[in-house]
């Protein structure tokens, strides 16, 4: 299902249309399919812990990570200056700082997560052991505890927050090249 959510989130993304409605498309078309995909799990029971685990660390984030992703974009295109070359630099190199400024904020999780250790997962990747709902303002995809752990929103955060990092440094090369 993620292949085919790629699929049409590229489609979206070559459409001849402003930018902004293509962003809008990518995010229509993400929440889309984790709206299926909630739809689907709602009488799935998870066979083992490590099933579960595995969703909520790998699957759940990849789909969720693309509707973060282009919100970010949406609200970075809403308020960067217009039409003013210097503040637009000036504003997209703010906005690419912000994986780092989250990176540092969460930085064990964040090492745990990419060390590939798996010691924690159980406490950070089960649902019975999520002891912080409604501690985290729930996302537009999140507002089904059902399908939340104390730390997916971490790792939906990350992959967002590093495609952002992505797309502002290609918002500054294009900038870079116009001058």
């Amino acid at each position: 299902m993620y292949r085919r959510l790629r699929a049409d989130v590229d489609q979206c993304g070559q459409r001849d249309v402003p930018e902004l409605e293509r962003i809008e498309c990518c995010f229509r078309t993400a929440s889309v399919y984790w709206t299926n995909m909630l739809e689907e799990l709602s009488q799935y029971r998870f066979a083992t812990e490590e099933e579960e685990i595995d969703f909520f660390r790998n699957i759940k984030p990849l789909f969720t990570s693309q509707i973060e992703f282009y919100t970010l974009i949406y609200q970075g295109m809403l308020f960067k200056p217009k039409e003013d070359l210097v503040k637009m630099v000036a504003f997209w190199a703010s906005e690419s700082t912000r994986l780092s400024r989250f990176s540092e904020n969460k930085e064990a999780f964040i090492s745990y997560y990419k060390s590939g250790d798996t010691c924690l997962d159980r406490q950070y990747f089960l649902r019975d052991n999520n002891r912080t709902p409604g501690a985290i303002v729930a996302k537009v995809y999140d507002k089904n505890t059902h399908f939340s752990t104390s730390h997916d929103w971490l790792v939906t955060a990350l992959l967002a927050q590093e495609m952002y990092h992505e797309y502002t440094r290609d918002r500054l090369k294009e900038i870079g090249s116009a001058f």
